[in-house]
């Protein structure tokens, strides 16, 4: 194997609800700026500058899931084939401009390392630099899975409760495959550089760039709809209401209407659930508190009780069993969207 052109690789395997999106839009608008200074981050990205193309040649088919590869229409053959050639660019890029440190980043490293997937893993990695760094931000699971759920809503997904234990499994995995090679950073803003997780980022994993030439992404304010839109959006998307034929109008109605009645309540966890949120998670909060030093300031951790039974957020089938809804409210928002969902249907 041909020595590797570059001194540094950083492979940032995100983490859902981390601010990925963000740094990626940094590392693409900056692309230029950071070459100057040395740092590559590859032109085989997509136009959101991840480098998921980059996945299946690291990890193997299995970086899509079947339902993944079915709605794009390809076979694991055709993702095998087009990571390939993006790989192939990729190191091509890398030789041609033998930079000191080389900026990879995708949520679809953000996985187990198989048995069968380590040399693989361990060989492309030493293709490209002489030393490797893992970075992932985490995200304690209470706000973690508040803000997952948001999100599916507001994309129109069903509700879904995330696996007990999502984050030792894959941070395990690396740790074994590339020693003493993982750096964590809590998700949290009290504890990010500038409260910001792009500035956090570049102070922390390249340090040397000069942050002033950089172009930062325009900050988009993620807007968090109410318990009462979260109830409703739920009940659109099972077929309980029916404003609209189209559903994703409807869910739209809802929106709208959400900022339009005052009084909104702030989603937050019923007190037994979010303690169970944290139960639920007991194997990654401790394995991560003792094994990696990585701790997140809004758990007791004197207050960790690993289930032992039946998983409570695996019973909760609606919003309101997860967290207070108005009902009031909720009945209001309801009626304004059913109205905006007529209006939309005459004009």
């Amino acid at each position: 194997m041909a020595k590797p052109s570059a001194d540094y690789l950083l492979m940032h395997i995100g983490h859902p609800k981390t601010g990925t999106s963000s740094i990626q839009a940094a590392l693409l608008k900056s692309r230029s700026a950071l070459m100057r200074q040395s740092v590559l981050h590859p032109e085989t990205t997509s136009r959101s500058g991840n480098n998921n193309a980059l996945a299946a040649h690291i990890f193997g088919a299995e970086a899509y899931s079947v339902p993944r590869l079915r709605r794009e229409g390809r076979t694991r053959q055709d993702l095998l084939e087009a990571s390939d050639k993006a790989w192939a660019r990729f190191i091509g890029d890398v030789s041609r401009h033998r930079p000191a440190k080389v900026v990879l980043s995708s949520e679809q490293f953000f996985r187990v390392v198989t048995p069968e997937q380590e040399q693989p893993f361990q060989k492309a990695l030493a293709e490209v630099a002489r030393e490797v760094e893992i970075l992932a931000y985490l995200r304690s699971p209470v706000t973690f899975f508040l803000s997952s759920l948001q999100q599916r809503l507001k994309f129109y997904r069903p509700p879904r409760t995330p696996p007990a234990s999502r984050l030792r499994p894959v941070l395990e995995s690396m740790a074994k495959n590339l020693p003493g090679c993982l750096t964590l950073r809590v998700f949290d803003r009290a504890l990010l550089s500038g409260g910001d997780v792009v500035r956090d980022f570049f102070a922390n994993s390249l340090p040397e760039i000069d942050i002033g030439t950089l172009s930062f992404p325009k900050q988009e304010q993620n807007v968090t709809h109410s318990a009462e839109a979260m109830a409703l959006l739920q009940e659109n998307h099972q077929g309980q209401i029916r404003l609209a034929r189209d559903p994703e109008k409807a869910a739209r109605a809802i929106r709208l209407a959400d900022l339009a009645v005052a009084g909104g309540t702030r989603p937050v966890f019923h007190p037994h659930m979010r303690q169970a949120a944290i139960d639920r998670s007991a194997d990654d909060l401790l394995w991560l508190r003792d094994a990696q030093g990585v701790m997140f300031p809004d758990i007791d951790y004197e207050q960790i009780r690993p289930l032992s039974g039946e998983d409570p957020m695996l019973q909760a089938t609606r919003i309101a069993d997860i967290c207070p809804v108005d009902a009031t409210r909720k009945a209001e928002v309801l009626a304004l969207a059913k109205r905006k969902a007529a209006w939309w249907m005459l004009t």
